[in-house]
């Protein structure tokens, strides 16, 4: 059954959103499980990981303590890196790192580590460190605060595209107006990033949260199409496999019943979306939401494959 919203109501429910979810994303880009309340780019989609690497059994066997040693040692080479980085150069490179630099533990170990160098040098770069990283992180912050609303700004763009000529919008999304989402993408290609990608994460849970489950499949539906268009640039060189990415997930089946007629057929479809996983998903940083949308889509693919 179709029912309409309107994108004024839409817009300032996501700026709403913003203020409340974004921060933290923002700060913090490595993938967290949501618990229950996950929503992902497909209806009743099944909890999974995103492709990363996974720790070795004799890695695991090791146990927490070296695990925390080596921790410990990795925080005080990333202290003992930043302690020779220019002032104005701190903002940069502490960003690279946020989410261990604005740990208030980090800190803490600066002091630490100051306490016990015999060397007066080091003491000075130590001390000078924990002064100028709180006006580092107070950079950081206003500029992710101007990232936050660029990145929102797109996603207002390619909103406003989905909509009716009314402002309205048609729920379930009609085909012109998913087609006329996918060719807003495709003009801010270029924009589309990780702040991007975390802005529509951080909307798309609360929309989820708060049970709107309308605005939650046009989040999906945002997110499918920037899939399937980055899966398209790497090439596939399958004429099944690039009609499914043409085309919304609620069109794969039938493609692939018409398509796909023999094991031989399968397999061929299957290796080159492994392909498109290798060409895709593994070049971008593990645990991105890049990499995390990208796999989650190609995933549910495989699975739609395999299941001919």
């Amino acid at each position: 059954k179709s029912s309409r919203q309107s994108l004024k109501s839409m817009l300032l429910y996501i700026l709403a959103a913003a203020l409340s979810a974004m921060p933290a994303d923002a700060f913090q880009p490595a993938l967290r499980a949501t618990g229950s309340a996950r929503v992902g780019l497909f209806v009743g989609a099944r909890r999974c990981q995103p492709l990363a690497l996974v720790a070795s059994l004799s890695a695991r066997r090791r146990g927490p303590v070296h695990v925390q040693m080596n921790q410990q040692q990795a925080q005080d080479d990333l202290i003992i890196k930043l302690a020779e980085v220019g002032p104005l150069d701190l903002p940069s490179a502490a960003s690279q790192s946020i989410k261990q630099v604005s740990n208030p533990a980090f800190f803490m170990r600066i002091a630490t580590l100051s306490d016990e160098s015999a060397d007066e040098v080091q003491k000075a770069k130590l001390a000078a460190l924990a002064s100028n990283l709180v006006a580092a992180l107070e950079v950081v912050v206003q500029r992710t605060d101007e990232r936050m609303d660029e990145s929102a700004d797109v996603v207002q763009q390619v909103l406003a595209a989905a909509a009716e000529e009314d402002g309205q919008f048609e729920l379930p999304l009609q085909l012109a107006r998913v087609q006329a989402m996918r060719e807003a993408l495709l003009e801010r290609r270029h924009l589309v990033d990780e702040g991007v990608l975390s802005c529509l994460f951080a909307y798309m849970k609360k929309a989820g949260e708060d049970e709107l489950d309308g605005m939650v499949s046009i989040f999906q539906t945002m997110l499918q199409q920037w899939a399937s268009i980055e899966v398209l640039e790497a090439k596939p060189g399958n004429a099944i496999l690039e009609r499914m990415l043409l085309q919304a997930p609620d069109n794969w089946p039938l493609i692939l019943k018409e398509g796909v007629s023999s094991d031989d057929d399968k397999d061929a479809l299957l290796t080159c979306v492994q392909s498109c996983v290798e060409k895709v998903v593994l070049q971008k940083a593990s645990g991105s939401y890049g990499q995390r949308v990208q796999a989650e889509f190609l995933r549910e693919m495989i699975a739609q494959i395999r299941n001919v």
